[in-house]
């Protein structure tokens, strides 16, 4: 066994999504490999962790929109597409990318599960860096990986199905290489030393017995796997292609180093699959579709609920302004009939003003009369005589 590379080490852990590529991504600790800091955190449906860095699967992300695709396309990438890739920004930012890491940590492994679609770009970009490379593709019973999927997207089984089938076909030319390993990961779950040994091997990377132990104690959990079907539970789903069955068998034999998928057999798989590519252009552009008629939906839902907050809104207001509108009629009501009491004072005060004008005008004829009669001016200096007697 090498104990000892000359070149720095890259270990890229393949495999479908669901299969188990994040168990396998942790175990490459056992051999020295390290994953780097810049780690993806855990979520709910993967609670210890996707193992994957957070920039590798960024640029994955961003390639697959370059190449006009997503995660789970079934379309094939476009060769010349790819050869653009290869010759652009995107191969600079890859390799900038690997020769940090790779500076950091000269054993270092990668692990995102976009990689085998990708691997057309990164396969003759690795080989331009002069990086010993090292595949371990993670093997699971496809039943599985398509109803954990499903409990994580909204997707037929049929088109898991087909998801499956593509990311290992595109595995298979690795076959060629004697560093290359699949790992089964129910034979991981339930013999994790002896397989990890065997994984060893392959790899020519001696296994640290004291990681090996804390790895299969601490951190293998049975409950990892929700779903389990029996390895022949294939031929009973209808789902399932007869594809997809062949290829699980033949894998299930490369597991355990019992036979050898040839450039042959892969041929007419691969000839099967492009029979298929017309079917899987028209799936992606149904599923296309479909989203963007959910974001409308969802667009539209989103409108509505505004609309409806707004409404209830206006309402609130609306029901506001009746009650200050009622209140206000009260008082209007209220000053209505404090003005008509007033009225009513002001008529009466009106009618005593009229009668006191009337004793005044009867007093002021009964003056003049009175001054203007014959004894008034008769007895007009007697009056005189006695303003001066009393000086009034």
């Amino acid at each position: 066994m090498n104990k000892t590379l000359q070149k720095p080490l890259l270990v890229v852990v393949l495999g479908m999504h669901r299969s188990g590529t994040s168990a396998v991504a942790k175990s490459l600790e056992i051999f020295g490999v390290s994953l780097g800091k810049s780690l993806i955190a855990a979520q709910a449906d993967n609670p210890k962790g996707f193992w994957e860095d957070e920039l590798l699967v960024s640029l994955n992300i961003r390639l697959l929109q370059e190449l006009g695709s997503y995660t789970d396309s079934l379309t094939p990438l476009a060769d010349d597409a790819l050869e653009a890739v290869l010759h652009g920004p995107f191969a600079t930012q890859a390799k900038d990318y690997l020769s940090s890491r790779l500076k950091d940590h000269p054993h270092f492994g990668i692990k995102d599960p976009r990689m085998p679609r990708l691997l057309r770009f990164w396969c003759p970009l690795l080989k331009t860096l002069g990086v010993e490379t090292r595949y371990v593709i993670t093997l699971r019973h496809p039943g599985n990986v398509v109803r954990s999927l499903q409990r994580r997207e909204e997707l037929s089984a049929e088109k898991c199905y087909w998801m499956w089938v593509v990311h290992m076909i595109e595995c298979l030319p690795l076959l060629r290489s004697p560093h290359t390993v699949v790992i089964d990961y129910d034979r991981l779950m339930t013999s994790p030393a002896d397989e990890l040994l065997r994984v060893g091997r392959r790899l020519d990377l001696p296994a640290n017995p004291e990681t090996l132990d804390t790895f299969t104690r601490d951190f293998l959990d049975d409950n990892l796997r929700h779903n389990r079907d029996p390895a022949d539970g294939l031929d009973y789903d209808p789902a399932c292609p007869p594809l997809a069955f062949e290829l699980y068998q033949a894998l299930m034999l490369e597991a355990r180093d019992e036979s050898a998928i040839t450039d042959a057999q892969l041929q007419v798989w691969r000839k099967r699959l492009d029979e298929c590519q017309s079917s899987f252009r028209l799936i992606d552009q149904l599923q296309t579709d479909a989203a963007q008629q959910r974001d409308i939906a969802l667009n539209l839902r989103s409108n509505h609920e505004v609309l409806n907050k707004r409404l209830n809104s206006l309402s609130q207001q609306l029901t506001d302004l009746d009650a200050a509108n009622t209140s206000l009629s009260a008082q209007l009501e209220a000053v209505t009939s404090r003005l008509q009491s007033l009225a009513a004072q002001l008529a009466d005060k009106n009618v005593s003003l009229s009668s006191a004008d009337e004793r005044i005008r009867m007093l002021s004829d009964k003056i003049h009369r009175m001054q203007t009669s014959v004894s008034w001016r008769i007895t007009s200096p007697l009056r005189f005589l006695r303003r001066l007697l009393t000086g009034h």
